[in-house]
């Protein structure tokens, strides 16, 4: 009985490392390239067409997981600072058996990218690049994060490629709708405002470890006026399309409710210093960046 107890939450840190919610929403992101690149009446009347959904939703789930076990692995040290309930820094799993977890993750996401691949438009392209992002966040939780701004940089160049790598599922990469470029703009300039204001509030566990964040570098009130910057980046990808494209009224609807999220976080680092108004201005980015999944969804109809 006793070594039941000790299992279960063994077996769900498992399920906890992975960060299953977030990895669930980034996938929504090939749901949102695959939609709007679709060229026809009923996208789901043909199975093959269902199949390569949801292999496309199973591959990115798997590499954005191994990302975050992985990136846990080489964050032990600083996460006994930040976040010591964590999986690995808790002792719940063993680093050497999260190396092993995250390389499974990977090899099952190769595996089904494969035929994925062959059956869609772009052939080899498709595995190649399931390997080359698995590859980033690997160099990201290696070198990048610990690199300040390149590494807020390929965060949100690698987990926003969802948007276009679903479109590749369908599509031939010269005729992808350009729309879908703008959409993951949008989600590129969210996420690294966002990863700018983690670094305001992980300054503590950051400093001691020298992690070279903008705000353990260049201070607080720099990094505000850097994530304000993609923040309006973001707010500009989003707003165009509805302008270009005419976008239905549900899109507009969602686009106004999120701007007004991005907007909260930029009022909110008027005044940086504040770990309250970090934590505000982060989860108001991250509201905002679910917002616009659910409105570029709606702008399939």
């Amino acid at each position: 009985m006793n070594s039941d107890t000790r299992s279960k939450p063994h077996f769900f840190a498992y399920f906890q490392i992975i960060r299953p919610i977030n990895c669930f929403f980034a996938s929504l992101t090939i749901i949102i390239g695959l939609l709007n690149a679709y060229i026809g009446n009923n996208f789901f009347a043909t199975p093959n067409n269902i199949i390569t959904l949801f292999g496309g939703l199973c591959v990115y789930f798997l590499i954005a997981a191994a990302s975050n076990v992985i990136n846990d692995v080489f964050d032990i040290e600083i996460d006994k600072i930040n976040r010591p309930n964590r999986a690995i820094p808790s002792g719940k799993i063993q680093k050497n058996s999260a190396i092993l977890y995250s390389s499974i993750l990977v090899g099952l996401g190769l595996i089904i990218s494969i035929p994925l691949g062959l059956f869609s438009p772009n052939s080899f392209l498709i595995p190649m690049l399931v390997v080359f992002f698995a590859c980033i966040g690997v160099l990201y939780s290696w070198k990048g994060k610990r690199n300040g701004f390149l590494g807020n940089i390929i965060v949100g160049f690698a987990f926003s490629f969802g948007i276009p790598f679903g479109a590749l599922l369908i599509t031939p990469v010269l005729e992808i709708p350009p729309q879908i470029w703008f959409f993951y703009s949008t989600a590129m300039f969210l996420l690294v405002s966002r990863e700018l204001v983690k670094g305001m509030e992980d300054i503590k566990g950051d400093s001691t470890y020298n992690v070279r964040t903008v705000a353990n570098i260049k201070g607080f009130k720099f990094t505000a006026w850097l994530s304000g910057i993609f923040s309006v980046g973001a707010i500009l990808t989003f707003s165009i399309p509805a302008i270009i494209f005419h976008m239905n009224i549900w899109f507009l609807i969602m686009m106004g409710l999120g701007n007004v999220f991005v907007l909260a976080s930029i009022i909110f680092l008027i005044k940086p210093d504040r770990k309250e108004n970090q934590t505000r201005a982060s989860s108001a980015l991250k509201i905002g960046a679910y917002i616009g999944l659910i409105a570029y969804i709606l702008a399939i109809f």
